[in-house]
């Protein structure tokens, strides 16, 4: 059917991703009312998302959450099990076994962890909907010497339980002041780590005569694996501070004995500090590097342990920060940073470093904090939003470098007004604009569910949103035009193929390559696989994408993924229109579906679609060029009208070809051809 001279055209090209604000009609012509499991590769472009393909195959059905970390000489996955167990995935070794830490009851399992990547090893908390997992510490995870080739261990270290022996030993030389002395022993760990010496001033004393030097013995000996020396420790005359020793370390876990010979005027190093320090680290909610130091957000586990019992430090808005260039050095009077308090859910969860400025976020709430150079106790807290915030999961930071910012001085988070662009300042409107139909759904019960990821080599976000009826969304957020709130392209996508969304348990875009290998941010997931008798794998989005040229292994060629699109409404002016024909600018290969739906959104007219292989040159066997023009007559009557083009069939097996292939398109325009036949309806008769 070709067009008359009264016939009309309106080309609808653009497709500037998914609309969704409002009714359908609402939807610019540019824009799509349904976009599901596309990307834009280009203006005036769109197309089907890359292949998802399994890229780690995990020792065990249950994995939750994993990470990407960079150890000294390799990388490696961790990761989290349902049953409590936690495992190296790269070298498949199990550093905790079920119920070893958590115990047995399920209720007190962990659902996710955090890695912070410093000085080659990797500081790991454990964490329950999104808070620190109570009763539980801080673990370091790095590469030995000795065998087994690593080491899992809480960080800090173990305290010292047990006094020195003192006596007055030789006249040779004495250099020892005369007066009541102290003496003291702190553990050194292969980190660098001084533990806390014994509870201040236990037996361990001598009233010197400054006639003869010092000879210790019985100094402790650690059991830990990680303590490679012991430290002394010594008071001036008649008094009750801790100075380092000179010469007072002994680098090894096995000498008992020693001997000091130095007078008070060489005891100039104050050790006092460590009276104040934790040995255990509580777990958190969040771990950043901020200027040299390692900053814990949401506390809230064992800090420490006494030989009476461990210490529970719960107090989740306090932020601790260690001493600089010392991880593990949390001094608990000076360190700490004090927020203002929230009694509930809404306590301090996160944080970025933008510009030198340590930002600390509660769901709602985001907070300023600034190193003035003094201890942490004395740094200013400036409130910069009172309402905007987010859970760790919902903040695009990269953790591999220990960085804790994004790109371009700025990050991106997820809260209930929206996708927002946060770089000091909350910018406004968010990026989810478009699509405020959507995040209006967002259940803000399941907030620490969240989960957002950035890939800035080809500039998207990934948002997996929790929504109203116990489901979730899956977004796609396309920059490649701009990042701002009329430049982005959405689009939706789900996984059905392979795992469901409400499955989905952990969602990154990190570099998992090998170590020294060429660095490639994917997008990365994990969750129970749909179809029994399979492990449980880490996902990943493949590289390069699927095209029609040359469809990729995975869900594509396994399963229909549902590429859908659907036009805004065209009409040729306000009242009963008849459409005529469509024009496609369109390749791909399969069968592709074609309807016409009306203005109310009722799907009306199924229209023949087309098998697209007959038209590709790489399976047609033809000479003909890919993205042709393709028509189909219509006889349709409408106020408006919208296509959708779906991809709803099953893989098929070519003819000389040996692997299965989606059908899958990438179109450019669509013209649609008719004309104005009433300007009002014929009949204004009212029915009950």
């Amino acid at each position: 059917m070709s067009p008359d001279s009264t016939t009309q055209s309106k080309t609808i090209a653009g497709f500037n991703g998914l609309w969704n604000r409002g009714l359908g009609e609402t939807c610019p012509p540019d824009h799509l009312q349904q976009c599901n499991n596309c990307i834009f590769p280009g203006p005036n472009q769109v197309s089907i998302r890359e292949s998802v393909v399994s890229y780690l195959a995990t020792p065990k059905s249950g994995l939750i959450s994993f990470a990407a970390i960079a150890l000294t000489t390799r990388t490696a996955v961790l990761g989290l099990y349902s049953d409590g167990s936690f495992w190296d995935l790269t070298s498949n070794v199990m550093l905790i076994a079920p119920g070893s830490i958590f115990g047995t009851d399920a209720n007190y399992f962990p659902d996710d962890f955090i890695a912070c990547n410093v000085f080659g090893r990797a500081y790991i908390s454990f964490k329950y909907q999104g808070k620190a997992l109570p009763n539980t510490s801080i673990y370091y995870y790095q590469l030995i010497a000795a065998p087994p080739g690593y080491r899992f261990i809480l960080a800090g270290g173990p305290p010292v339980t047990t006094p020195v022996t003192v006596a007055e030993g030789s006249a040779t030389t004495p250099q020892i002041t005369a007066g009541v002395h102290y003496i003291g022993v702190s553990f050194l760990t292969e980190t660098g780590f001084l533990t806390p010496p014994l509870p201040a001033f236990a037996p361990g004393v001598i009233d010197a005569d400054g006639l003869h030097q010092l000879d210790i013995t019985d100094i402790p000996i650690s059991s830990a694996p990680n303590v490679v020396g012991r430290v002394l420790l010594m008071t001036q005359a008649n008094q009750k501070q801790y100075f380092f020793v000179p010469n007072g370390t002994i680098n090894d876990n096995t000498t008992a004995a020693a001997t000091i010979n130095v007078t008070d005027l060489a005891l100039i190093e104050s050790a006092d500090y460590l009276l104040d320090i934790a040995w255990q680290l509580p777990a958190c909610s969040s771990i950043k590097l901020y200027n040299g130091r390692l900053v814990l957000i949401g506390p809230n586990g064992v800090a420490d342990m006494p030989p009476s019992g461990g210490t529970i430090y719960n107090y989740p808005d306090n932020v601790l920060v260690s001493n600089q260039l010392a991880p593990e050095t949390f001094n608990m009077v000076t360190g700490v940073v004090n927020l203002p308090v929230d009694y509930g859910a809404n306590n301090t969860n996160t944080g970025a470093i933008i510009r030198n400025v340590l930002y600390c976020m509660k769901p709602f709430g985001t907070y300023a904090v600034q190193d003035n150079g003094g201890d942490p106790s004395t740094w200013s807290v400036t409130v910069i939003d009172s309402g905007l915030g987010t859970f760790d999961s919902g903040l695009s930071i990269f953790e591999s470098s220990a960085s804790a910012q994004d790109i371009l001085d700025q990050c991106l988070v997820v809260s209930p007004r929206g996708l927002l662009i946060f770089n000091g300042a909350y910018q406004d409107p968010p990026l989810s604009y478009k699509i405020d139909g959507i995040w209006r759904t967002f259940d803000t019960t399941r907030f620490y569910t969240v989960k957002l990821a950035h890939d800035p080599i080809l500039k998207r976000v990934y948002v997996m949103l929790p929504i109203l009826g116990g489901t979730v969304q899956f977004l796609m957020c396309d920059y490649t035009e701009g990042l701002g709130p009329t430049t982005v392209k959405w689009s939706t996508w789900d996984f059905d193929g392979f795992v469901l969304l409400s499955t989905i348990t952990k969602l990154a875009a990190v570099n998992m390559l090998p170590y020294a290998s060429t660095t490639q941010w994917q997008l990365v997931f994990c969750g129970p696989i749909k179809y029994s008798g399979i492990s449980t794998d880490i996902y990943m989005l493949s590289v390069p994408p699927s095209t029609y040229q040359a469809p990729l292994p995975g869900d594509l060629g396994a399963y229909s993924i549902k590429q859908i699109i659907q036009i805004a409404n065209v009409n040729f002016g306000q009242g009963i229109n008849v459409f005529t024909l469509l024009d496609f600018s369109v390749a791909g290969i399969g069968k592709l579906s074609i309807k016409v739906v009306s203005k109310k959104g009722d799907i009306t007219q199924t229209v023949p679609g087309f098998d697209l292989t007959e038209y590709n040159p790489l399976f047609s066997g033809t000479t003909v060029t890919s993205g042709m023009e393709l028509y189909r007559g219509i006889n349709f009557q409408s106020e408006a009208m919208s296509v959708l083009l779906q991809n709803d069939v099953a893989p098929v097996q070519l003819s000389g070809y040996t692997d299965f292939y989606s059908t899958l398109f990438e179109l450019s325009s669509i013209t649609v051809y008719g004309k104005l036949m009433f300007k009002t309806r014929p009949s204004l008769v009212q029915t009950k």
